[in-house]
């Protein structure tokens, strides 16, 4: 253990700090009591200091932000409390951070609390840190992984029920896997078919890397690996997880570059549309999340000298004298931020990999977190709250399922996907997922049910690009419509989730899916019947026509979200008056004349009729072609009209492809 600073050398008020003062009730004028200790003023704090280690880290962990602490003439007291309420006010107290905020200021550091396991600190429940274990692959390590699986699945059971797009509950295999044995000494693996494996298997989630790192089935040694697979001719993540399978207890394992056939395309692309269903389906998710590439590994070393730690005496309220101890040390390997740094979490697979996995133990490089339906957890005791994406199509979703789309389909184009044909493949499973929870059919990445909310997708940076196929050719991917035509991240503006739809939008004929090598996804068209007008783009952005103080937003007097946007553009009348404004989804590259097709209204500028009054949603629309009666179009933008008087709108019937 790092720097062990012992009780005897602290202040008189650090050596009041405990688990229950952290948690003291407070009665307030207001009658909300507080749990907090008050500890020094920040004045006295920077004094004591000089000679009490928990005050110079305490005074240090503040001092971290951005704005250096300002002193002077101020009576700023330190207060420490602890991240959970106790629920009585002699039960446990649960303390796993240490918070530390200045009074009267936003300003807030953090520290770990850990207790040995076993300690009565531990035990008594009053302490839940958890000091991390010094190697990642310990036996140790997977004894604490082994617990996390097995507690959820016996007491998780929004974790064990998995429904499918079938309606079923299946457990069926991925057509191939790796069986690992169960030698831990063993040197190989093999590759079998599905109908040869019994049981429950494991799954894999990682970053290639370079091509020249891989070790992959192809057809020329697909048969040599159904024989025998050498370990050491995998590389480090590959045989880690080989490693990690067997300390579960589990025989199979399924990893992508060796039980898909790499170089076949027919098998590609019918492994690819189930992958979500084999992370579903699968024990649990190893996730190399600390590392780039595949020969970075899951197993990372732990730098136990990295901090200094604090030993408190730990003296339960019922004793006079301390039994044991427990610690404090600054807080590091925050779950948000690991994930929020690591390349791993970045790659477009990944989303779904993530969120489909009905457990995942994630191998960061600072420890190993735990990740369900039901909770995340981390090596060092501590709960986190951040498991969205395990939420995204759970039943206890409360913003709508077609508004988490819109938030799932914005995080998924943040990602990185090296292919572009992979874009609809990668979140297919997500789709899936979704329609069997809820009833609901998607087509090119949009709800079938909700295509006036769903076609109001936005550039979210500036233009968008053509999609680049394996084969290095740009080929269409989805229809103008969909968000997966272009490569580029997107987003919704909250408003279009509760805007009123003002239009008749659906796509002819009964289509539905994702797969881009499906021509009827591709090719799909929407037909649209409601107001349109004839608009021109202004030659500027909106930011250099100096015009966002007055652009309506979302029907309300906002200035303009997109002000800095590069793709964002002032819309004006052909008579030269100010319409509204839109993003172009490929900036500049396409040039008019365009339409502005009525999709829906903004519900608090009152009830809009023909002559243009209140705030419209719209799709920007391009003609291409003329089929019988019907004038074609694509999309090239979407904005909104906010100046609509006097604005002629004429009632059309058309094609969007």
């Amino acid at each position: 253990m790092p720097d062990l600073v012992t009780t005897d050398k602290l202040c008189e008020t650090c050596r009041q700090v405990s688990p229950f003062t952290v948690s003291t009730v407070i009665p307030m004028p207001d009658g909300c009591d507080e749990f907090r200790y008050r500890h020094l003023t920040l004045e006295a704090l920077q004094q004591s200091a000089k000679s009490c280690p928990l005050c110079h880290m305490i005074a240090r962990e503040l001092n971290r932000g951005d704005e250096p602490i300002d002193t002077a003439g101020t009576e700023q007291r330190v207060i420490l409390y602890c991240d959970v309420y106790p629920t009585t006010e002699y039960g446990p107290r649960h303390v796993g951070l240490v918070i530390i905020q200045l009074s009267d200021s936003n300003r807030h550091a953090y520290l770990q609390a850990f207790a040995e396991t076993g300690s009565e600190a531990a035990s008594s429940g009053d302490v839940d840190g958890r000091p991390l274990h010094q190697h990642a692959d310990s036996d140790e390590s997977f004894h604490q992984i082994s617990k996390w699986v097995n507690d959820c699945m016996q007491h998780h059971p929004a974790c064990a029920s998995v429904p499918l797009a079938s309606g079923s509950l299946a457990n069926e295999f991925p057509s191939r896997l790796l069986d690992v044995g169960a030698d831990e000494s063993s040197t190989t693996c093999i590759l079998v078919n599905r109908a040869d494996a019994r049981g429950e298997y494991v799954a894999l989630s990682y970053c290639w890397g370079p091509l020249a790192q891989q070790l992959r089935t192809l057809n020329s040694n697909l048969v040599d690996h159904m024989t025998s697979i050498n370990l050491n001719d995998m590389p480090l993540t590959l045989r880690q997880a080989v490693v990690a399978t067997r300390k579960l207890g589990q025989r199979y394992l399924w990893i992508d570059a060796l039980c898909i056939v790499q170089d076949d395309g027919v098998d590609w692309k019918r492994e690819a549309p189930q992958m979500g269903l084999i992370y579903q389906n699968a024990y649990c998710t190893l996730a190399a999340a600390g590392s780039s590439t595949s020969t970075g590994g899951l197993f990372h070393r732990r730098d136990s000298s990295a901090a200094a730690v604090i030993k408190i005496d730990y003296h339960p309220p019922s004793r006079k004298e301390s039994t044991r101890s427990w610690y404090l040390t600054p807080q590091a390997n925050k779950f948000q931020y690991i994930l929020r740094e690591s390349a791993w979490n970045s790659r477009g697979w990944v989303l779904q990999e993530r969120n489909l996995a009905r457990r995942i133990v994630l191998f960061a490089a600072g420890q190993t977190f735990f990740e369900c339906i039901h909770h995340s957890i981390g090596e060092d005791g501590l709960t986190y709250y951040d498991h969205s994406e395990k939420r995204y199509g759970s039943a206890e979703m409360r913003l709508g399922h077609d508004w988490i789309w819109c938030g799932i389909v914005r995080d998924y184009t943040a990602r990185h996907l090296t292919y572009g044909d992979d874009k609809l493949f990668a979140i297919e499973g997500m789709a899936k997922n979704l329609a069997a929870r809820t009833g609901k059919r998607f087509c090119a990445g949009l709800c079938v049910s909700a295509l006036p909310m769903h076609v109001m997708w936005l550039s979210a940076v500036g233009g968008m690009s053509r999609p680049v196929w394996k084969d290095g050719t740009q080929v269409k991917r989805a229809p103008s419509w969909s968000w997966a035509a272009l490569e580029g991240p997107v987003m919704w503006e909250g408003w279009v989730s509760k805007a009123k739809t003002a239009c008749q939008l659906e796509i002819i004929g009964d289509i539905s899916g994702l797969a881009p090598d499906d021509v009827r996804v591709r090719d799909a068209r929407l037909s649209f019947q409601g107001l349109t007008v004839e608009v021109e783009r202004s030659l500027q952005t909106v930011a250099a026509e100096g015009l966002t103080s007055n652009v309506q937003v979302g029907g309300m007097g906002y200035t303009l979200g997109f002000h800095s946007h590069t793709a964002c553009f002032v819309l004006r009348a052909r008579s030269g008056n100010l319409l509204g404004w839109a993003v172009f989804d490929k900036g500049r590259d396409d040039s008019g004349p365009f339409i502005a097709a009525v999709v829906s209204q903004n519900s608090v500028m009152g009830t809009p009729d023909k002559s243009g009054t209140g705030s419209y949603n719209v799709v920007i629309l391009k003609h291409m072609a003329q089929v019988g009666s019907e004038r074609h179009y694509i999309r090239v933008g979407a904005g909104e009209l906010t100046h609509l008087s006097p604005v002629e709108f004429h009632e059309q019937r058309l094609g969007i492809l």
